[in-house]
């Protein structure tokens, strides 16, 4: 089986890079929101999760059986470029596609409320 972030680069494809730097990272603590599954290392170890990070935005995935979970908010170590970056969500994409179309939109800075993504927030703010 494929990593997530495998998948994600192929549906991304060559030519359409993301604003931002993808980092794997293992875990993500946000993604984690119902508790850390007990062979949570495990299958981090197998599928890690990652994250992007924009000049301003980051968004993290971490897929979890057959879930793709998502964060997507301010980076926390750079000032906020407008009103739109200080508000942040959680929850599961759909599929790969809409991971990707996620990070594209959000990264390119629209505000949440108006991305496309076929997604089900948990929690946003």
């Amino acid at each position: 089986m494929k990593r997530l972030s495998e998948e994600f680069d192929a549906c991304l494809g060559k030519t359409a890079a993301l604003p931002g730097t993808k980092i794997d990272c293992l875990i993500f603590a946000d993604l984690y929101w119902d508790g850390a599954p007990r062979d949570l290392l495990l299958q981090a170890q197998n599928d890690p999760a990652f994250e992007i990070r924009g000049d301003t935005r980051a968004v993290a995935f971490h897929r979890l059986g057959a879930e793709i979970r998502y964060w997507c908010g301010p980076r926390g170590d750079v000032p906020a470029a407008g009103p739109s970056d200080a508000h942040w969500e959680r929850g599961t994409a759909h599929s790969v596609k809409d991971a990707v179309l996620l990070a594209r939109e959000y990264l390119g800075g629209r505000p949440l409320l108006d991305i496309k993504a076929k997604r089900s927030p948990w929690q946003a703010e």
